[in-house]
């Protein structure tokens, strides 16, 4: 099992926080992958706030989508 690259997945919250759409690795690559997770979580969380920007840091953000131990997707 792969460890997730922190940065590339920090670097993705913080842009899917402000709705930004450039990743800047390679496509197809494990840290763009990771981007574009934290991104999803990113976007999610400021949707969830009703504003383009998360309220709180990045680690107490992804703590509290995931508190419940479930997943739901967004569509």
């Amino acid at each position: 099992m792969r460890n997730m690259d922190e940065s590339a997945w920090t670097a993705g919250f913080m842009a899917g926080g402000i709705f930004a759409a450039q990743c800047p690795y390679v496509r197809g690559s494990f840290e763009a992958l990771d981007w574009y997770g934290g991104w999803i979580e990113g976007a999610a969380t400021a949707l969830d706030h009703g504003e383009s920007t998360p309220r709180c840091g990045v680690a107490e953000a992804a703590a509290r989508r995931h508190s419940d131990g479930i997943h739901t997707p967004r569509h």
